[in-house]
């Protein structure tokens, strides 16, 4: 997982900045699918019926996803296909699935 991160936090500054790379604050819903290797639609259809694993944050019509609770999702639990769900991946427990 820590290319993906990496490729996320380069994509989410300019060429050529010089200062030190931070880790973002919070996520577009085009880089949580990359770190969690789903469609962008399958993040959207999450979030809209609830099933999204993390808080997330509406500002008008853009949607953000808090970075402190996915980082923990991705460093702590595994990601599997849930039975039933249609192929998106999600995190569950251990031997839940």
């Amino acid at each position: 997982m820590e290319k993906n991160i990496a490729w996320v936090l380069a994509s989410t500054y300019a060429h050529g900045h010089t200062d030190a790379v931070t880790e973002p604050m919070v996520y577009t819903i085009e880089q949580v699918a990359v770190l969690f290797q789903l469609t962008p639609g399958g993040v959207r259809k999450m979030i809209r019926e609830h099933t999204w694993p993390t808080p997330v944050v509406k500002v008008g019509s853009r949607t953000r996803i808090p970075a402190a609770p996915v980082n923990r999702l991705l460093d702590e639990q595994p990601l599997v296909v849930a039975p039933g769900s249609g192929g998106s991946a999600a995190a569950v427990e251990p031997g839940a699935a």
